[in-house]
């Protein structure tokens, strides 16, 4: 699911500092997106070949959770 839509839901339905939950971590996107507006998460995955790829999100994310970085979309709606 594109990082963008994630943002967006989880702007919609929580606020700065909440937990954001994913049972199926994937890739991770939604630890991402969540990440990136400032929420805490915790997400689950089974396949150890994701590992990587989602601390590696998880670690960008939280640079751009940065109070001087805003998120994707909050840039746009903000334009």
């Amino acid at each position: 699911m594109p990082i963008v839509l994630l943002e967006k839901l989880i702007l919609t339905s929580s606020a700065p500092g909440e937990l954001v939950g994913d049972v199926f971590s994937g890739s991770g996107g939604t630890i991402l997106a969540a990440r990136m507006t400032g929420r805490d998460v915790v997400g689950f995955e089974i396949r150890d070949e994701y590992k990587h790829i989602i601390q590696q999100k998880a670690r960008f994310g939280e640079h751009l959770s940065r109070p001087d970085k805003q998120s994707t979309l909050e840039r746009f709606l903000h334009e």
